[in-house]
């Protein structure tokens, strides 16, 4: 099953390759991108697309990370809510929980 699930992650890889590499082929004209402080640069359509699609991963990278680690530290507090909770249950155990 494993096999032929990276299988499907190598074809899926190399389908997206061929079809970036074509776009890129059939679109050589240059953009110039304008932006604040008269600031002008110029760079073939495919290099500018490749950096707002690495632009975005990233961001959706970090996204991820950031709601990872807040679901992490509001489970983490709920757990010694609960510790808290049963260390007072059980008397004559002795239980330390450093928030």
């Amino acid at each position: 099953f494993f096999r032929m699930k990276r299988l499907l992650y190598v074809v899926l890889f190399l389908l997206i390759l061929v079809l970036g590499l074509t776009f890129a082929a059939r679109n050589p004209q240059s953009v110039t991108i304008q932006y604040y402080f008269d600031f002008n640069y110029e760079l073939p359509l495919a290099m500018l697309l490749l950096a707002v699609l690495f632009a975005g991963v990233v961001l959706g990278w970090a996204i991820a990370v950031l709601g990872r680690y807040r679901r992490f530290r509001r489970k983490e507090k709920s757990y010694r809510k609960e510790i808290n909770r049963l260390s007072e249950v059980t008397p004559g155990h002795e239980m330390v929980v450093r928030p």
